[in-house]
């Protein structure tokens, strides 16, 4: 009789262990002329459990204007946060971040053109750094770089981040997205 009062014991320990236990999630990105990849790493006590490779490819012709868009892009993800906000909110308050670095190097060949590109990717980074620190736990001093090639047609980007979250509200992240997203839909059908 003893034995199965420790045996449950143990488990309810053991699960309580599991649950409490956090798993550190990191991200790279990096985007280079026509190239780009994300990497993803999972890992739970220092071991890494999950790792997957994106290959990103660029899909048009002319690479020449990347840079000169680049406000513009970043300006649509921010449209896009926006429309997502009660999404990733859920999930970035449970995430404690402990690493934001992100660099940028690029030219789109007018000092001018690349002057203004310059001040709106820092705009931009400035916008969304602010938000993901807002909008999650941990207080890390993001490292952001811009670095203008006046002369040059070039667009390079390199991203890297690092979270943490307890596996207990990774499972409660996951609950309250799913029943976000159904409700969504729901009222989706209803309109149309």
């Amino acid at each position: 009789m003893w034995g199965w009062f420790i045996f449950i014991f143990c488990l309810v320990l053991f699960v309580s262990f599991v649950l409490l236990s956090k798993l550190f999630i990191r991200i790279q990105a990096s985007y280079i002329e026509k190239h780009g990849s994300i990497t993803i790493y999972v890992y739970w006590f220092s071991i890494r459990l999950f790792k997957k490779d994106i290959l990103l490819e660029d899909k048009e012709e002319d690479n020449k204007s990347h840079f000169k868009d680049l406000p513009t892009n970043l300006h649509e993800l921010i449209g896009l946060i926006q429309e997502s906000n009660r999404l990733l909110t859920i999930v970035f308050r449970s995430l404690v971040l402990h690493q934001l670095r992100w660099h940028t190097k690029g030219g789109a060949g007018d000092a001018s053109l690349t002057g203004m590109a310059s001040g709106g990717v820092w705009t931009m980074k400035g916008i969304l750094s602010g938000w993901v620190l807002e909008k999650s736990k941990g207080s890390c001093k993001p490292d952001l770089q811009v670095i203008p090639l006046f002369q040059q047609i070039y667009f390079k980007t390199e991203f890297s981040c690092m979270v943490s979250i307890r596996i207990a509200q990774a499972i409660n992240a996951c609950t309250q997205v799913m029943r976000e997203i159904a409700v969504k839909r729901h009222t989706v059908k209803q309109e149309q």
